[in-house]
């Protein structure tokens, strides 16, 4: 399978500084200037010299969803639809990519773990739809390689729920300033969900422990291509730690630790239900 290939370790800036570069235009302040232009305004009582993007954060509902007047272009997600803990998470970063797509056997067992939608675009083809975007702006195409590793960071960090309202905005993006857009509301919610977690509190040590036995489970189970899954879990292990913090249950993480393969893994569905987090 050729695409398992790809190399995953690259630097996010690559893409990252690629997405944001139109946003590097224009009048943006830093956050002092933009506090010392607030205090000026009131002095002077000038009520029109407000930015229409400067109470954006007010604007968010308490729950990350639509507040009733979000000003300009702004989004937010509903991060209220997270209902991942660790395993789904981590499961899903597997069943994203198009690098996994042809691995029937790992597919199934992740498919009741993931929570992820098999009709759903993979990273790749978000990462395409961006850059056809940025071709059709006269504007560099990026690193796509980097881009997929930025989306799997993304799917650990929201949870495949928040994810999939994320890879719908980008595809809905009709110019890169609409994938700017999307960016900003997934910053927000990955805020939101780091502030507002729903995990049992697990420590560092468990949930590391934990990251090392799906893991180990996961190459064990993708036989010849053990070594790209190993790769990428690599990649994205300081933010499935984080996010098993955050978000895992002791539960789940009793049903990994027990499981001696993928099969018995896929048993472990529903555990992610938090407890007194």
């Amino acid at each position: 399978m050729g695409s398992m290939t790809r190399t995953l370790l690259l630097p996010l800036a690559v893409f990252s500084l690629a997405l944001t570069s139109a946003c590097d235009k224009g009048d943006a302040k830093p956050e002092g200037d933009a506090k010392a232009d607030k205090s000026d305004d009131k002095a002077e009582a000038k009520p029109d010299t407000k930015k229409a993007g400067d109470d954006s954060k007010q604007a968010a509902g308490p729950e990350g969803g639509e507040a009733g007047a979000a000003p300009g272009d702004a989004k937010h997600f509903d991060v209220d639809a997270d209902k991942s803990g660790m395993l789904a998470r981590n499961a899903a970063v597997l069943s994203s990519t198009d690098a996994t797509s042809g691995d029937e056997a790992l597919r199934g067992h992740l498919a009741g773990l993931s929570h992820h939608d098999a009709n759903s675009s993979s990273d790749e083809s978000l990462c395409k739809h961006i850059i056809n975007l940025r071709v059709a702006e006269n504007q560099p195409e990026g690193d796509v390689d980097s881009c997929v590793t930025h989306f799997e960071h993304q799917v650990v960090v929201l949870g495949p729920e928040v994810f999939a309202q994320m890879a719908q905005c980008v595809l809905d993006a009709k110019s890169v300033k609409d994938v700017e857009i999307c960016e900003a509301a997934e910053k927000e919610a990955e805020e939101l969900l780091h502030d507002k977690h729903h995990g049992d509190g697990l420590s560092k040590e468990v949930c590391e422990g934990a990251q090392t036995k799906f893991e180990e489970l996961s190459v064990a189970d993708a036989g010849d291509h053990g070594e790209f899954i190993a790769e990428l879990l690599k990649e994205i292990r300081d933010d499935s730690v984080q996010a098993c913090i955050d978000q895992g249950t002791q539960a789940e993480v009793d049903c990994l630790m027990k499981a001696k393969d993928m099969e018995a893994l896929s048993a472990c569905e529903g555990h992610e239900a938090a407890g007194e987090g």
